[in-house]
This record gives C-alpha cells, sequence and structure tokens, in this order.
C-alpha cells in the first residue's frame, strides 16, 4: 500500500525543478533584496552599498542607502547565498559585480550581472522564493488531503501552484510567495483536521509572513484573531501566550533590522523614500491602502491587464468551488464542536477562514493607490492567499462533470503562467498582458530576453522557443508519476 508521505517528497523535486528551470531577471525588486543579501553574508551590515545603483527600490537614511522592501525574504537568503560563495571561493570564482544603466532620475533602467552574479541570485531566490514555493505545496496538499482524497489534492494543488502568478513568483527573489507560504503553514497549524494545533508556529508564521510583504498584514490578522477565537474563552489567555512564544523570536529580529536599519523597531524603509512617486502613493491612506475603487475590483478579476480571471481562467471555477463547499459538508469527518461565534464560517471554519483571508486581501489590493502592482505578472499581490484556492478546486473537482472544464482551465493557465515566466515576469504597467505582451515575445523569440535572465533549455544550447521543451516535458512525465502515486494511494486507503 502506498502511503501518503511517500508522494510528498517526490512532488516536492517536481516542482523545486520547474521553478529552478528560470533564472531571476535583475530588476529593482529582486535587486533590492539581493544588495542586501549580498552585503549581510559579507559581513558588510544591512545597507546596499555600491549595490545601490542596481535598484530604484530603496530608502535614503543620512548618507545612506537601504532596501525600502520587507526584510525577511532577504534575511533568509543569507544562507543559500553564502553556501554558493563558498564554492565560488574555493573554486577561484570572481566575486559577484554588476553593471547599471540609469536614465536622468531614474536608476537601474538596465542591469547586467555577471557570471558569478547571476549564480548567486539564482540560488538565493530558489532558496528563498523557490523552497517557500515547496513548503505551501505541501501544506496545501496535507490539508487538501485530509478533505478530499490524494487526487483530487494533487490536482488542485498543483494547478494552484503552477496555473497561477505563483509560479513566476516562485522564480524569483521577491516576497509575495515566501508570504504565501507562511500564511499557509500558518494555516495548515490551525486545522482541526491535522493531528494537533501549533499555536507556536502560528505566531512566528504571522509575524514572518508580514517581514516578507506588509500586506500580509490584513490576512495574518484575521488568522490570528481566529487562533483566539477558535478556543473557549477560558483558554484564549494560554493560547495568546503560546501565539506569542512563537512571534517573540521573529519580532525580535524584524525589531533589529529596523532599529540598525532606521532608527526605530516601528520604522521601516517606506519612511525614507525618495522617488517622488512612491511618496505620494505612500502618503494615502495607511501606508497607500485607502478603499477600494471599482477599477481596481473590476481590474484585479478580470481586465487584461491584470484580472486574475484573465491570466488564470481556472481561478474562476475555484471560487465556483468555494461557494459550493461552503453549503456542503460531503463526505468530510464531523468536525469537534467549536465557539458559535464562529459558525458562521461554514461547515469547514479553516476553508471559510482561508476565503476570508484572500477576500480582504483582495480588497486591500483593490484600495492600494498601485493596485496593479507596477510591471507585474497579474495580480501580484494577491499572491499570498492565493493557496487556499486550492479548497473551491479539489471541491469542484469531486464532480465528475466539472473535471474536464477544471482540466481544461487548468491547462490554459498552466501555459498562460509559463508564457509569463518565460518572456519575464515584469509585465509593462499598461497593456493586455497575454495579446500584447506574451504572445508577441514568444513568437519572436524572445524567451529570458530581460538582462540577466535564462533557462536550463537556453543553457543546453536550444533555440529560445525549443528551450521550454524540457519544462514541458518535466512537467507532463513526472506530472503522470505522481498522477500514479497518488491513484495507489487512494487504492489502499
Amino acid at each position: 500500500m502506498e502511503s501518503p508521505r511517500a508522494v510528498a517528497p517526490l512532488f516536492a523535486v517536481w516542482l523545486l525543478l520547474l521553478a529552478a528551470f528560470f533564472t531571476p531577471t535583475a530588476t529593482w525588486s529582486p535587486m533590492s533584496r539581493f544588495a542586501v543579501t549580498r552585503a549581510a553574508a559579507s559581513g558588510e551590515g544591512f545597507g546596499l552599498g555600491a549595490w545601490a545603483a542596481a535598484t530604484g527600490d530603496r530608502a535614503r537614511v543620512g548618507g545612506a542607502w537601504y532596501s525600502d522592501k520587507a526584510p525577511l525574504p532577504a534575511l533568509l537568503g543569507v544562507a543559500p547565498y553564502a553556501l554558493v560563495r563558498a564554492i565560488h571561493r574555493a573554486t577561484g570564482r570572481p566575486a559577484p559585480t554588476f553593471q547599471a544603466e540609469a536614465r536622468g532620475e531614474v536608476p537601474a533602467v538596465r542591469v547586467t550581472l555577471s557570471a558569478s552574479a547571476k549564480q548567486l541570485l539564482h540560488a538565493t531566490a530558489m532558496g528563498v522564493s523557490g523552497a517557500a514555493f515547496v513548503v505551501l505545496a505541501l501544506h496545501v496538499h496535507a490539508m487538501l488531503r485530509r478533505r478530499h482524497g490524494a487526487r483530487a489534492a494533487l490536482v488542485a494543488t498543483s494547478l494552484v501552484c503552477l496555473g497561477t502568478p505563483i509560479l513566476p513568483y516562485a522564480t524569483s527573489l521577491y516576497g509575495h510567495v515566501p508570504a504565501a507560504a507562511f500564511l499557509t503553514v500558518a494555516l495548515a497549524a490551525l486545522d482541526p483536521r491535522a493531528p494537533r494545533v501549533r499555536p507556536v508556529l502560528v505566531g512566528a508564521c504571522l509575524v514572518a509572513a508580514v517581514g516578507c510583504e506588509y500586506l500580509a498584514f490584513i490576512p495574518g490578522a484575521l488568522l490570528g484573531v481566529y487562533a483566539l477565537a477558535s478556543v473557549a474563552p477560558r483558554a484564549i489567555p494560554k493560547r495568546l501566550a503560546w501565539l506569542a512564544l512563537g512571534a517573540l523570536p521573529v519580532v525580535a529580529l524584524l525589531g533589529t533590522y529596523q532599529t540598525l536599519c532606521f532608527g526605530a523597531p516601528w520604522r521601516t524603509g517606506y519612511s525614507h523614500l525618495t522617488n517622488p512617486t512612491f511618496i505620494a502613493g505612500h502618503a494615502r491612506g495607511l501606508m497607500g491602502i485607502g478603499l477600494p475603487s471599482l477599477d481596481a475590483l473590476v481590474g484585479l478579476l478580470v481586465s487584461s491587464r491584470r484580472g486574475l480571471f484573465y491570466v488564470a481562467p481556472f481561478t474562476a471555477l475555484a471560487v465556483l468551488g468555494f461557494v459550493l463547499r461552503a453549503r456542503v459538508v460531503g463526505s468530510e469527518s464531523p468536525l469537534p464542536e467549536r465557539p458559535r461565534m464562529l459558525r458562521w464560517l461554514g461547515a469547514d471554519p479553516l476553508v471559510g477562514l482561508g476565503g476570508l483571508a484572500l477576500l480582504a486581501l483582495f480588497l486591500a489590493n483593490a484600495g492600494y493607490y498601485m493596485w496593479w502592482g507596477g510591471a507585474a505578472a497579474g495580480p501580484r499581490h494577491l499572491v499570498p492567499a492565493l493557496p487556499v484556492l486550492g479548497f473551491g478546486l479539489a471541491r469542484l473537482w469531486e464532480r465528475e462533470r466539472a473535471r474536464p472544464f477544471v482540466l481544461v482551465a487548468g491547462a490554459v493557465s498552466v501555459l498562460v503562467m509559463l508564457g509569463i515566466t518565460a518572456v519575464g515576469i515584469e509585465a509593462p504597467e499598461q497593456g493586455d498582458v497575454i495579446r500584447e505582451f506574451v504572445l508577441p515575445r514568444l513568437r519572436a523569440g524572445e524567451i529570458s530576453a530581460f538582462p540577466s535572465a535564462t533557462n536550463l533549455g537556453l543553457l543546453l544550447g536550444l533555440p529560445p522557443f525549443l528551450s521550454l521543451v524540457p519544462w514541458l516535458v518535466w512537467l507532463v512525465i513526472f506530472g503522470r508519476i505522481l498522477w500514479r502515486r497518488a491513484s495507489a494511494v487512494e487504492a489502499g486507503s
């Protein structure tokens, strides 16, 4: 009999290699974090130093430049960076260098990395975003397997990871996928169907998610409230103490960084911006977040510019599955008794909580002054909460008549995400992201055409368009192996 645990390592390897196939582009956001990682690993502190010229995502304090990004991804990247840098030193490889072109007052219009720097950026991105990609997938898969079985869990988790903007951002040094991983682990640690609830882990993960992306505070706060409200009133002080115990080390780490860089634990890089557009935007509401606008609500869902349903059509089906799941418990095992105030979350409160977290992040994103996310692959600010769509999709998969629609919409979504990842995840701020950005570049053979980006197929000497064939072969052949393993697990259960 195949054990469910036997599938997890294979699933992890499959996903990690799909992400590692691509190397990151040297653009503002990843370079802002990479510069911090390089400085910290080299013992130079947390300032950007000479690498400030490689990014426009930066803050100025006195005469020094710092990253304006949430710091945890950069700090987590120190270990993989240091490991690869040690190998470089042992083999006589030169230190990483870069060349940056500016345009007037705009820095880093084009950044070119040395071979050593490319390898270090790739290793750092995989050690942070790639690892987070695997972690969130394994936890989503485990939660779905408890509710729907191995095959539904495999299909839903795979489509959520490969058919949404989670995939492109898992290939680069952004904070979205790490934030998604921490929120997903916190959600899984609250699962009443898990062997036990782990509040210490929840506390650590919720703070860590905010340390990766500040917008993650919105869904994180909801998970924190649920963690307290899901126990009897007399048990709340004890639960709060365990949450605080987990959160304290992460708070201390982030507070130390903020104090060293910006003078106080509560100050962030956004308090010291120099870009006039960013300054004006963050002066609105709370750190740039106000009331949602109609343009943003429509744009984030269905627009050809950034619409989630447009770039990942299966997500519309996943939302439908959420509605179905909220109405029916199905064959799930009964839940332990829970407080009356949480019963409005539905038959399975964890699923209701996940849907509420995604909705809250969606509304916050729609109120953000730059709701489209700048140069981005779809609605990138929604990535931290997108894993919960797996609940709705797994529910829909249980209906045999819905499976062809799920497969077709899922295949289209995966191909679109592959195209975005292949040509470059920093799509222009305006225009149709598929018809005016992805498809013209694919037809022209502009694969990994952004500075310092490449993929394994190109490194093997394949022509640009054919360079994606190894990725597709790995996707299909190893995916088929995983399907057989999942089928064996269900047959033996």
